[in-house]
């Protein structure tokens, strides 16, 4: 998956900071023929570590967060080169694109690009978010946020890259410790009911709306919700 997104980013970056989690592949040496500065980093279960382990290496002005297996497309490179001397903006929203199973896409909007500022953290274990964090530092300083032309393309739900990294068993397993830290976390609860649903696993689905319902009837009227189709 790597050689694809070291091709899509040619000529885009200034610094390249890369975290490894403990890879024994030929990954490191790849990078590091790109031009990356490779981080190694103990895997702990915590993808906001990680990032967050990013963060603190990096030097530029501006941090771009990608993965190894999402690409991005030629209008959104050129995007991102035209917002950085954008004095007002300090962040940025890509359409990320999901591209599943049977021909199928999912689009939504993340925040994937901002300044560099030690304020700035992500947060949750897994579907790591920096979202608040950041719009603390665009208040504190008077920017906004942009949206950026083109698309970021996400492989890594197609199917076979899925099972092929087990991902379905260390999601849920991640999810779920979560929400035995914190049974009101609702967005680690609604993370792992999509989880659910993209694995077409009813049972699984079932059990946590459930266990959801139970949690916000003892919550109150206060607690936010989240909702998810059933799997079918």
């Amino acid at each position: 998956m790597l050689p694809g997104l070291l091709e899509s980013v040619a000529g885009l970056w200034d610094e390249f900071v890369a975290v490894d989690s403990g890879s024994r592949d030929a990954t490191v040496p790849l990078l590091e023929a790109a031009g990356a500065r490779v981080v190694p980093f103990v895997w702990c279960d915590d993808f906001a570590a990680a990032r967050n382990a990013a963060l603190d290496a990096a030097t530029g002005d501006w941090i771009l967060a990608l993965d190894a297996d999402e690409r991005v497309s030629p209008e959104l490179a050129a995007s991102i080169r035209g917002l950085l001397d954008d004095p007002d903006a300090g962040a940025a929203t890509v359409l990320l694109r999901d591209e599943l199973p049977h021909g199928h896409v999912h689009e939504c909007r993340l925040l994937r690009l901002f300044r560099r500022d030690p304020a700035i953290r992500y947060e949750h274990a897994i579907h790591e978010d920096a979202s608040r964090t950041v719009a603390d530092v665009l208040q504190r300083d008077g920017r906004t946020t942009r949206e950026l032309d083109g698309v970021l393309r996400h492989l890594g739900y197609t199917r076979d890259v899925a099972a092929a990294r087990d991902k379905k068993n260390r999601d849920v397993t991640l999810l779920r410790r979560c929400l035995a830290a914190d049974p009101r976390d609702w967005y680690s609860r609604y993370k792992l009911l999509e989880q659910a649903r993209f694995w077409n696993d009813a049972p699984l689905w079932r059990r946590e709306a459930l266990t959801a319902a139970s949690q916000l009837d003892r919550a109150g009227p206060r607690a936010s919700t989240a909702s998810a189709s059933p799997a079918t």
